[in-house]
């Protein structure tokens, strides 16, 4: 359901701002897992890219060089320009 994704995107930017830059992943896991199981690849592509754009925000572009990281984007945004 794209409303509950949506819902759960403001959870992880408002769990980001009240904890002072960090952010609860198991919500970010979740909402992708959900995502993928729902078969709504272009929804689990929207909600690494906020979680990227926190972590971004926080550790600056370093975070790009997480292991897997822009193996994960790449495949993401493949699969939704199909």
């Amino acid at each position: 359901d794209p409303d509950m994704i949506e819902i759960m995107k403001e959870d992880i930017k408002i769990d980001n701002y009240w904890s002072g830059g960090g952010h609860d992943v198991a919500i970010v896991e979740d909402a992708m897992r959900i995502s993928r199981e729902a078969g709504r690849p272009d929804l689990e592509l929207d909600v690494l890219e906020t979680h990227i754009s926190i972590q971004r925000s926080r550790y600056g572009p370093s975070y790009m060089d997480t292991p897997g990281l822009k193996e994960k984007l790449a495949e993401l945004r493949s699969s939704t320009s199909d």
